[in-house]
């Protein structure tokens, strides 16, 4: 964030921290041998779903998966970018799935993380400390569950969470106890969702009626719509 170094992925079998007067990586981490880490393509496709780097940028989160069995389960690493360790996420087995944890999100301070995982998703995970900790959260739809993004609020005291066909959830951050619930009609469940860094904003665009929906993301509550071109008898 402050621009001091870059991070760069380097054909999925190691990550690189670069400082910009330098010849020679700062930092390097190898991938596992027959293991590769996710690959990064177009930002606004992976949405978060393959790695997420920390606003101070000295943590990063990341998915790697076993290059000779497609059905063994991935593993999610955490890179000290400050220290140059890197160490695994351990999830309970009843939660492992064979594409990983595809969504993550640092508390405003750094210390604790959350990311999503089969079934739901964890928060609370403490960054420094052993990862045992947390609480996992379930979630509403047994086909999707919890999808992306997962974003904090500015406080660090709630989760903003997207479900399936747009729903879009606040939760407590430490109980992970439901704030405020918003979802679409059912006829008009396809279209986009973005969450503002801070939590504060979610903006959904429902194809079907062609309008933008803004959320509060604190409360989990509608506070109304844009029309990019009218509104009319179907948005009231």
């Amino acid at each position: 964030p402050r621009g001091e170094a870059v991070v760069l992925q380097g054909g999925g079998v190691s990550i690189e921290v670069w400082k910009p007067d330098v010849s020679e990586p700062r930092l390097r981490f190898e991938a596992l041998p027959r293991r590769r880490f996710c690959m990064i393509y177009d930002p606004l496709e992976h949405d978060k779903q393959c790695a997420e780097l920390s606003r101070s940028g000295r943590w990063l989160v990341l998915t790697d998966h076993d290059t000779a069995d497609n059905r063994a389960p991935a593993w999610t690493w955490l890179a000290d970018l400050e220290r140059g360790t890197m160490r695994r996420i351990a999830l309970p087995d009843s939660v492992a799935m064979s594409s990983g944890s595809t969504g993550y999100a640092f508390s405003p301070d750094e210390t604790t993380l959350a990311l999503r995982a089969l079934g739901g998703m964890w928060i609370g995970l403490p960054v420094q400390d052993s990862i045992a900790a947390g609480r996992f959260v379930r979630g509403e739809h047994q086909r999707n569950h919890f999808l992306l993004p997962i974003t904090y609020t500015a406080d660090g005291k709630r989760l903003v969470a997207m479900g399936d066909q747009l729903t879009v959830a606040t939760y407590d951050a430490t109980t992970g106890a439901l704030i405020g619930r918003v979802k679409p009609p059912f006829e008009d469940h396809d279209g986009a969702v973005r969450v503002a860094t801070d939590g504060s904003r979610v903006v959904v665009y429902r194809y079907g009626a062609d309008i933008l929906v803004v959320l509060d993301g604190a409360a989990g509550t509608r506070r109304g719509y844009v029309c990019p071109y009218f509104c009319n008898r179907y948005h009231q």
